[in-house]
């Protein structure tokens, strides 16, 4: 069995954003227990969020960038479109 090296990248940035941003959601949580639950609710989403996908895109740069050197910037924005678009039907479902 073959390990592909990317997708076991791309999985450990997901978990990586997964426990950081559920760790620092629920901190946001404790620290506006004070507040209405609809604001609560909605700083640690938005917090949650940041989080995530700041810091994904971050690690998915990090591990890529020589790989995107060389190749052409159309073939760039296609692979981004698709990472995108994953993204988008990964949070509607």
């Amino acid at each position: 069995m073959k390990i592909n090296k990317q997708l076991l990248q791309i999985n450990r940035n997901f978990i990586i954003c997964f426990i950081a941003s559920a760790s620092l959601s629920a901190v946001a949580a404790q620290l506006l227990a004070d507040y209405e639950n609809y604001q609560t609710t909605t700083i640690t989403i938005i917090i949650g969020y940041v989080i995530y996908f700041g810091l994904f895109s971050t690690l998915f740069y990090i591990d890529n960038r020589k790989r995107y050197r060389t190749m052409e910037s159309k073939l760039i924005k296609k692979e981004l479109l698709k990472l995108i678009s994953s993204f988008g039907v990964g949070e509607i479902i």
